[in-house]
């Protein structure tokens, strides 16, 4: 997102909107940035489950992957397990969680991918989402968090707070400090704990994060 002449994605009140999750440690960085800003009335959020699922619709059993779904708040939608079976049952919504409010209407992120065009990586939250155009912004935490920082401040209620210091080299020296222990340890680290395929990478990936 940026306001020089020619760009893609301009900033714009309503125009955007941001998939996240509660147990997801990048979508935190994001919404954290959001909060602080007071962009709240500015971009949209949705919540997706904090349970995956599998993400496949087409009744092709050999599609196992695995991922971010909507809330259904439909009553009489079922609770399930977990993708392997076991744990809950967990209710289809959570509080906070909804359907997909987009056009796509997707019931996994992966749809919402998929209706970009954008296959080619993983399917992963935060996702800004452009409602203008129809298309993925961007996916990456820290360069989702740094728009929001800096290309909102005409509609932010906080638009002097600038987190990134952009004139202060020594403070942005810090903060890159910071990320480089924060990323691997903390935000890829609930991931490496649900992803360890042994007791040891568990248990070391759990060592890292607390």
């Amino acid at each position: 997102v940026s306001s020089k002449p020619g760009s893609k994605f301009t900033p714009e009140p309503g125009r955007y909107h941001l998939y996240g999750s509660y147990a997801c440690p990048g979508s935190h960085r994001a919404l954290i940035v959001r909060a602080l800003k007071g962009l709240e009335e500015v971009i949209s959020v949705t919540y997706l489950h904090p349970v995956w699922r599998l993400t496949n619709r087409s009744g092709n059993s050999q599609d196992k992957h695995r991922g971010w779904v909507f809330g259904n708040t439909d009553p009489e939608a079922p609770a399930f397990s977990n993708t392997i079976g076991k744990g809950g049952p967990f209710p289809p919504a959570y509080d906070d969680n909804e359907p997909d409010p987009s056009n796509v209407q997707a019931f996994s992120i992966r749809e919402i991918y998929e209706y970009a065009k954008d296959t080619s990586g993983k399917y992963t939250i935060p996702l800004l989402w452009d409602t203008k155009l129809k298309t993925i912004v961007n996916n990456e935490s820290s360069d989702i968090a740094y728009m929001l920082n800096s290309c909102f401040n005409d509609y932010a209620r906080n638009p002097t707070l600038d987190l990134y210091t952009e004139d202060d080299v020594e403070e942005k020296a810090k903060l890159y400090q910071v990320s480089e222990w924060l990323s691997p340890l903390m935000i890829h680290g609930v991931y490496r704990c649900g992803f360890a395929k042994t007791q040891w990478a568990y248990d070391r990936a759990i060592n890292d994060l607390c």
